[in-house]
């Protein structure tokens, strides 16, 4: 099963704004190799004018593409920019994106269990870990398909159907 595309959106209240502003110039999936492979380094944004300036521009086309490289030079020329790890960030991505992909396998049939023990070889993470992460993210279908009914449940009454004549008098 494809693995759910995650958007800007979906983190952007995370991620410091100078890392909102990169991601909307080279997108975030550029954005977060950019985080994960140099977050706590500052780059010197370089133009290619100098021999320095070309290895900068060298180190940063290796990690995310010439074309990705080249828009971040166009929009930053000469500057220094610091990367920040984003540790946060990354890891309610991967707790969102986890979560997602648990309620579509689940959703496609697959028992929890399964799919709970595939997350954790795919995340490197232990299963408990990741039921954790599921419980905490709420809205998991198998919390409501093995939820225990409550002691309470049986000895309330069912609701009583509306009358007609009591739609007729409210309305």
């Amino acid at each position: 099963m494809t693995p759910p595309k995650l958007r800007l959106s979906d983190v952007s209240e995370r991620l410091p704004g100078h890392i909102r502003d990169l991601a909307e110039v080279i997108g975030l999936p550029a954005s977060i190799r950019l985080v994960e492979s140099m977050g706590g380094t500052t780059i010197q944004i370089s133009t290619c004018r100098t021999h320095r300036g070309e290895a900068h521009h060298k180190l940063l086309v290796a990690v995310i593409g010439k074309r990705y490289a080249t828009a971040i030079a166009r929009h930053w020329p000469n500057q220094a920019m610091y990367i920040p790890r984003c540790a946060e960030a990354l890891r309610a991505m991967r707790n969102l994106e986890l979560s997602l992909r648990f309620e579509q396998e689940t959703a496609a049939g697959q028992p929890s269990q399964v799919v709970v023990t595939q997350l954790a070889l795919d995340y490197k993470l232990s299963d408990r870990h990741i039921w954790s992460i599921l419980k905490r993210s709420g809205g998991c279908l198998w919390m409501l398909e093995e939820r225990t009914p409550d002691l309470f449940d049986s000895f309330l009454p069912p609701l009583p159907e509306p009358s007609r004549n009591a739609e007729h008098m409210n309305g």
